[in-house]
This record gives structure tokens, C-alpha cells and sequence, in this order.
């Protein structure tokens, strides 16, 4: 039978068919052209930088100044706040700034609780590391602060008795704030290497004392206390170890001033007894009750100058 001959150009139906895209890639596709127009054309940037620089010029109490602003999209929207400074004014100290390197600040979604949305900001400086992760809504703001490390060196910005102590420490701490005002805390500070430099106290001298271990847990709620749940320092075969608890009455106007409300026990080790230049111990604590070999103390006064009397 007789077959009719096709044309030179002509091309097999399963050609055209198998060319053809499909509408579940035309139509995203479509739709997607005019999104990424708009972002490329609305200008989110100078938003969010706008925003930031406003946020951190109305902070009159506590003055922070930077370089610049500058924002990414790439996979992970940020916001990077180079070179800030924080004013000495923060902590009642005008004139000795704590300078930083860059703060990013990136975007990780949705909040539930509270609604709104979740942040993390990463701020470094010499050997401290911070991590703060703030979920924000309206009025409430609820901060979860882990992986990070203090070093000592940056606490001599709020005190002014420089080089009270050296180490680093960890921070772990959840605090829950309503209309800028902390509702509720809870703090973990720990330490490995904790050193007390030597020093003359009330004409004690003191060398270098390295401590070794320290916890402190601390608490907040709607009051102008820190309450101290637990405070440990050193440890049975280092030259001292202690155990506190208690409150501390924050000044708002100058945290070194506030007022100390503590009571535990004070250890000395054998080595630190039966050592001879240590032998004002014995007189310093003549007054003190002991128990288990401890010094039973309390400690008032306030963090700059604290003041310890038998308890």
C-alpha cells in the first residue's frame, strides 16, 4: 500500500510534544518575575538601616554610637552595625566608651511566643563572644542568651576598680521584658579558670590567688532586686572556697553602687593557715564564728566597695 511521503522539514509530533514546558513551571515562573522585580526595586535597605539608626539615636540614657550601617540579603537577611560604640555613660562611667567590633544582626523567622519575630545578634570583642537571640513583638520581648563567653577584661568597663578579677566566663540566661522593663530572669555564670590578682586590702597583702571554679545563679522579677540563689567560688583543693546567697539592691544610676545583701561561708586552705605571712587571718576573723572550718560572713556594702562583717 502506498504511503504518502512526508516533507523534508517536516518534524515528528513527539518533538513539538516533548519541547513543550508545562504550565506547573510557566506560571511560578510568571508570578515570579514581578516579586523579584519589586524587591529589587523597593528599597528594603534603606528601610531597615533608617530604622536601626533611629532605634539607637533615641537611646539618650545610653548613648551608642557607630561607623555605618550596612544590610545583606543573601540567603540570610542581616543588618551589620560597624564599629559601634557604647557610651561610658551606660554604666555611669562618661568618658571610658566600650568599643566593639561589627554587631550582625540577623533575621531566624517567626515568633510564636511571644508573636512576632526572632533575631539573633553576635557581637564580639577580644576574647568575649555573645550571642543574643531576642524574640520581639509589640511590647514584650522575651531574650535567650547562650554560647557565650565574657572575658574579664570587658567588666573593667563597669567597674572602677580595674583588674578586680581575671578569667573568662559563660553565660547562659533567659529574660522576659515587658514594655522595656525586665518582668523576669534567670541567670548562669560559670568559670574554670577564676584568678584573684594579688592586692593590698586595709593593708592586708594578698598574693595571686587562683581560684579555679565558679557558679553563680541569679534571678530577677518585677523589683529592683538580683537575688543571688546560689554563689560558689574555688574548691576543696584550691587556696580558698566559698558559698553565698542572698540580694543585691540595684542602683539605676550607678550599678557599682549597688547595695550588697549576702550570707555564707569563707574557707582558707591548710597551705594559706600555716603559711606565716598569712598568719593577720587569724586576727582579721577573730570575731567570726566557724563552723566545719568555714568563716561564717556576711557581705554588705556595695559591689565597688564591699564590706564584710561577721554573720
Amino acid at each position: 500500500m502506498r504511503t504518502e511521503k512526508e516533507p523534508d522539514n517536516h518534524l515528528a509530533e513527539e518533538v513539538y510534544t516533548k519541547s513543550r514546558l508545562p504550565l506547573k513551571v510557566i506560571i511560578p515562573f510568571l508570578v515570579l518575575i514581578p516579586i523579584v522585580g519589586f524587591l529589587a526595586n523597593f528599597p528594603l535597605s534603606s528601610i531597615l538601616t533608617d530604622v536601626v539608626s533611629k532605634n539607637l539615636r533615641e537611646l539618650h540614657t545610653c548613648p551608642i554610637t557607630f561607623e555605618k550601617i550596612e544590610t545583606s540579603f543573601f540567603f540570610i537577611p542581616k543588618v551589620i552595625i560597624k564599629n559601634p560604640s557604647v557610651s561610658g555613660i551606660c554604666f555611669k562611667m562618661p568618658g571610658q566608651d566600650l568599643k566593639f567590633k561589627d554587631i550582625v544582626i540577623t533575621f531566624r523567622g517567626p515568633s510564636f511566643y511571644p508573636p512576632g519575630l526572632k533575631f539573633h545578634a553576635a557581637i564580639e570583642k577580644d576574647k568575649s563572644q555573645l550571642h543574643i537571640y531576642p524574640s520581639i513583638s509589640y511590647n514584650r520581648a522575651i531574650i535567650k542568651i547562650t554560647d557565650t563567653t565574657i572575658d574579664s577584661a570587658i567588666l573593667d568597663s563597669f567597674m572602677n576598680d580595674k583588674g578586680f578579677i581575671k578569667g573568662q566566663f559563660t553565660i547562659e540566661a533567659l529574660i522576659d521584658m515587658t514594655m522595656q522593663k525586665v518582668t523576669d530572669a534567670q541567670v548562669l555564670v560559670k568559670s574554670k579558670n577564676l584568678v584573684i590578682p594579688g592586692r593590698n586590702i586595709g593593708g592586708f597583702v594578698f598574693d595571686t590567688l587562683d581560684i579555679g571554679p565558679f557558679i553563680l545563679k541569679a534571678s530577677k522579677g518585677n523589683t529592683e532586686k538580683i537575688f543571688i540563689n546560689e554563689l560558689i567560688a574555688g574548691s576543696a583543693n584550691g587556696p580558698l572556697s566559698a558559698k553565698f546567697d542572698g540580694d543585691i539592691f540595684t542602683n539605676d544610676y550607678n550599678f557599682s553602687f549597688s547595695n550588697l545583701n549576702l550570707k555564707g561561708e569563707l574557707n582558707f586552705s591548710s597551705a594559706i593557715k600555716n603559711n606565716e605571712k598569712y598568719g593577720f587571718l587569724s586576727f582579721l576573723f577573730a570575731n567570726y564564728q566557724v563552723k566545719n572550718g568555714a568563716y561564717q560572713i556576711r557581705i554588705g556594702g556595695t559591689l565597688e566597695a564591699p564590706l564584710m562583717t561577721p554573720l
